[in-house]
């Protein structure tokens, strides 16, 4: 039997400049293979998202948007 991801919720609804140091704190407790659900509504975080899992080798396995909020899913490939 495979190993458990552990899933964590960043709401950073609001947050505007400081939604990617919460996704960057979050990452550095995570462990490989855990998810990170990023919530954000700031517009310029879709970009700057994409851009840190591509710069930390990152996976971003799912963005979808719903009524102005976004949600990104990151699998944590690399430590």
């Amino acid at each position: 039997m495979g190993k458990m991801e552990s899933v964590k919720l960043i709401d950073t609804r609001g947050a505007a400049c400081a939604s990617i140091t919460y996704l960057s704190e979050a990452y550095r407790h995570s462990k490989y293979g855990d998810i990170l659900d990023v919530l954000f509504t700031e517009k310029v975080m879709k970009e700057d998202t994409k851009e840190w899992a591509a710069k930390t080798k990152n996976e971003i396995v799912e963005m979808k948007e719903d009524k102005g909020e976004t949600t990104a899913r990151i699998r944590i490939n690399k430590r």
